[in-house]
């Protein structure tokens, strides 16, 4: 949204007989005559994280075959510790290399088990390969056909073993989904219904559980925390509502309420923070959120917001005639919701000509009750009849 600076009002002109072009142009536009317009690389010991699991055992590995290059050693905190530009951009090499399980799109910037359990693949590779730098493992993987395979078949995720995550790793996967979302770690009674949670379902699973299942039971977990922290919010707790406006889910909070008011769309605090939750599940619901935002602006305003794409708004439509709203009325044009330019379309749904919604700002109930109005026509009106002697 691009915000206007706010119109410095206009003296009245000295006594010259004749009224400003100001003055002017809003005596022709309430006679209805024509009026003119214008307009790096961190970490420490990885030896504690899960290595996979051995493609002909089944069993964990977690014998340290080849010792990495003094100084260049991972672990979770080679992720946590990257910048959110770095860590999105490292997300993509280990998706395009094809390290994560099958069907698993990353939620950028967000760190997940899944990306720890990606990096633990490669450390894997580098060690037998002896190779001791993660980015050299990537680029060996993309010139090995053979590495690429086993990255697919599933030789680091699991086979008929069945495996139980233990309290210390459940509680550290919550605790960095937490930090994230909320910037605020789990209960103690968030990270045993999630352990339990995960546990039993471990225990069913044929075959394995895949990373979408995983990142679901965490996600039922944190749409608790969200659901009571909405509630909280909604009945004037204002702790609830700070809460609600930290971490990733503050950031995607603010991004969802910013297009449903750029498309002039009515929403609740509901809503928002409902959608906010579903959003976090995958690329694809965050993208699906917004194109309904997009669906829904068609719906109410019609033709014009026929084409409108993720990413554009039906305010980018509406802004020449926010900029004049905004000039004629002497309101900031942050100021102006997009919803309160609805007198900018025709009954069919089109939108008015530029010119003609000018001269109807200027006929408008509030803009001859308003100060700049009085300032700019009465006060020059007074002025010329003064001069003819008639006060």
């Amino acid at each position: 949204m691009t915000t206007g600076p706010t119109p410095t009002p206009q003296p009245s002109p000295a006594s010259t007989g004749t009224l400003s072009p100001r003055a002017q142009e809003v005596i022709a536009a309430r006679q209805g005559q024509s009026v003119s317009s214008g307009t790096a690389s961190k970490g420490v010991d990885f030896s504690k994280i899960n290595r996979g699991y051995d493609p002909v055992t089944g069993k964990p590995m977690t014998k340290v075959i080849y010792q990495p290059v003094k100084g260049v050693v991972y672990n979770e905190a080679y992720i946590n510790n990257m910048s959110p530009e770095e860590r999105e951009a490292f997300q993509q090499k280990l998706l395009d290399i094809g390290a994560y399980p099958k069907g698993y799109v990353p939620v950028k910037g967000l760190v997940s088990q899944q990306d720890y359990d990606a990096t633990a693949k490669l450390v894997n590779i580098g060690e037998q390969k002896g190779i001791g730098n993660i980015n050299t493992v990537i680029d060996t993987i993309k010139k090995d056909k053979e590495l690429q395979a086993y990255l697919k078949t599933g030789g680091f995720t699991g086979t008929g073993t069945k495996v139980i995550t233990d309290t210390t790793e459940a509680k550290s996967n919550l605790n960095s989904f937490f930090l994230d979302m909320f910037n605020d770690k789990p209960s103690k009674a968030e990270v045993n219904a999630y352990q339990n949670a995960l546990n039993a379902r471990e225990r069913t699973a044929k075959g394995g559980m895949s990373a979408q299942e995983r990142n679901d039971i965490i996600l039922s977990i944190a749409n608790k925390r969200l659901s009571s922290l909405t509630s909280g919010a909604l009945t004037g707790d204002m702790t609830a509502a700070e809460k609600l406006d930290e971490g990733q889910l503050g950031k995607r909070v603010r991004e969802i309420r910013a297009q449903y008011e750029e498309n002039g769309i009515p929403v609740s605090d509901r809503t928002v923070y409902k959608l906010a939750g579903k959003s976090f599940r995958s690329e694809t619901a965050w993208d699906t959120v917004q194109e309904d935002i997009v669906r829904s602006a068609s719906l109410q305003w019609g033709k014009a917001a026929e084409g409108l794409k993720p990413g554009q708004t039906v305010r980018s439509r509406l802004q020449p005639y926010i900029t004049l709203r905004s000039q004629i009325r002497n309101v900031p044009e942050d100021q102006i919701k997009t919803q309160d330019v609805v007198d900018a379309l025709n009954a069919d749904g089109t939108l008015k000509n530029v010119a003609d919604y000018k001269a109807a700002q200027y006929k408008s109930d509030d803009y001859l009750n308003g100060d700049e109005y009085k300032s700019v026509v009465l006060n020059d009106t007074k002025t010329v009849l003064r001069n003819f002697g008639v006060m």
